[in-house]
């Protein structure tokens, strides 16, 4: 790293990712170029939902042209049983599913492995952050976009941030919320205030409203900037409308002191394709 960062600051670049630096499940991540290879400004991080993988984030990036921006699609840390999935290979974020039981972990009354496995994962994701910073990327043109597992990943960065100021400046957690577990525990202030934008479906069944609420006043009461929109329509998905497209590059218009309008217009109707897969 602290050759990454003589170089940066020697020639005043932003460099890609390099994977041997990474934690090794995130080394057979996806990177894609921005329209303009070599000056992007911005860095999207892509986590995907709970069974999936990389693939179709990478495939979204590439449809959204979000303006200025790189991006890097990971594949969560943990392989799930193939036997679970419709299409494997598909990870996880965080221990979900008890092997022993054959039933999905409830977030009870001192149960702990979700939470204790997720915070494995956000010291991961804070390594990615570490090796971008010293590539010349700044904190606040980073945005970690997650959708339902994925999201809930990218938002417990920000609970658990260790005054290292290795946050991501804007979250987008797509149909996703904090971790129950999370809630349930008290949280300090964040000694560097991060974007949010908390975006789902009036008629998703996945996600709950309660838990939405409840992360919005937990992040705002950590000193985030946070952002709740709500859009008709129903299914669990990532990004399935021209609605929600735009509503996440509005935000980001305003995250990135960028116009809006300009945002706008890269996404067309029908533009954005549906990704993610309905989780169980």
């Amino acid at each position: 790293l602290t050759v990454l960062r003589s170089i940066a600051a020697q020639r005043g670049l932003r460099l890609p990712l390099v994977r041997s630096l990474l934690p090794v499940p995130f080394r057979r991540c996806l990177f894609r170029h921005g329209e303009h290879p070599g000056q992007e400004e911005h860095m999207v991080i892509c986590l995907h939902g709970f069974g999936d993988n990389a693939v179709p984030y990478d495939r979204l990036m590439a449809t959204m042209k979000i303006p200025s921006s790189a991006s890097v699609s990971l594949n969560g840390p943990l392989e799930v049983n193939p036997d679970l999935l419709d299409s494997p290979p598909g990870f996880s974020w965080f221990h979900f599913f008890d092997e022993e039981e054959g039933d999905f972990i409830a977030p009870t009354v001192g149960e702990t492995r979700r939470l204790e496995s997720l915070s494995g994962t956000v010291e991961m994701l804070r390594q990615v952050m570490e090796q971008l910073l010293a590539s010349g990327w700044q904190r606040e043109n980073i945005l970690f976009m997650g959708f339902s597992q994925g999201g809930t990943a990218a938002l417990q960065t920000l609970l658990l941030e260790d005054g290292r100021g290795l946050t991501p400046g804007v979250v987008v957690a797509v149909a996703a919320g904090c971790l129950e577990e999370s809630l349930a525990r008290k949280h300090a202030v964040a000694t560097e205030s991060s974007h949010v934008l908390l975006l789902h479906r009036d008629q998703d069944p996945a996600t709950s409203e309660q838990v939405v609420a409840q992360s919005v006043a937990l992040l705002r009461s950590c000193g985030h900037r946070v952002q709740r929109s709500t859009v008709s329509g129903a299914g669990h998905c990532m990004l399935g409308s021209e609605e929600e497209a735009r509503v996440l590059f509005q935000f980001l218009g305003g995250a990135w002191d960028k116009s809006s309008r300009g945002l706008e217009r890269m996404v067309a109707a029908g533009q954005v394709e549906e990704v993610g897969r309905v989780e169980a």
